[in-house]
């Protein structure tokens, strides 16, 4: 009977330390750059921390780690796997939430107040030497106006032009037009230029937007 005893207390104990088996760890690898000014924050404390979610009857959070970064702008924070869904990246100057959790990632963050603009002109009858585009777009620095460009034929059948710009919030609609009388009518009758609208979102480096014009 003793002996009984002592195979099922073996079996349980074996049980147990199946249960304790330890968790699995990832590491989160991150770079910040200021792609505007082109630095990285050197010494920045950040911090690693998960949540229940807003929506949560009962909130939680958990900080799996914290790191500083290096002379590179560089960080790695190693966690244990945790049973929170949300992860969030804070710091003194960056806030990044929705991060992919409890796997292994090595991203770069940007922070950027321009980005870049790149306009792609086709045409089936190039612009002549006697043409002029103009063009509506975001302000150049801070402080200014809607900035209009003028662009002078003649033109190929197919041109790019890049433009660094404020980075604004949110979709901005500008126009363009073939000559001031077209310009004029565009920017004062919208209605009757739906072709010659500019739908632009500036989303800042190091993203560019492409935005495509077949302008005859």
């Amino acid at each position: 009977m003793k002996r009984v005893i002592f195979i099922l207390f073996f079996i349980l104990l074996l049980d147990s330390c199946k249960d304790e088996e330890p968790l699995p760890t990832y590491t989160f690898k991150g770079q910040f750059i200021n792609a505007t000014e082109n630095t990285v924050p050197v010494g920045l404390k950040v911090t690693l921390e998960a949540s229940s979610g807003p929506n949560a009857l009962n909130f939680q959070t958990q900080i799996l780690g914290s790191a500083v970064t290096d002379s590179m702008g560089r960080f790695a924070i190693t966690y244990t796997k945790t049973k929170l869904p949300v992860l969030r990246l804070l710091s003194q100057f960056y806030t990044y939430t929705g991060l992919p959790i409890n796997q292994n990632v090595d991203t770069i963050f940007y922070k950027s107040s321009k980005g870049t603009l790149v306009f792609v002109f086709t045409a089936n009858y190039p612009l002549k030497n006697t043409d002029t585009l103009y063009l509506g777009l975001p302000p150049f620095e801070q402080g200014q106006n809607v900035s209009i460009v003028k662009l002078p034929g003649p033109f190929s059948t197919k041109e790019i032009v890049k433009y660094r710009t404020l980075k604004e919030e949110g979709g901005i609609q500008y126009f363009w037009a073939i000559g001031r009388t077209q310009w004029d009518s565009a920017t004062f009758f919208s209605h009757k230029y739906p072709k010659n609208r500019l739908d632009i979102f500036m989303r800042g480096d190091p993203f560019i937007d492409t935005i495509r014009i077949k302008y005859r």
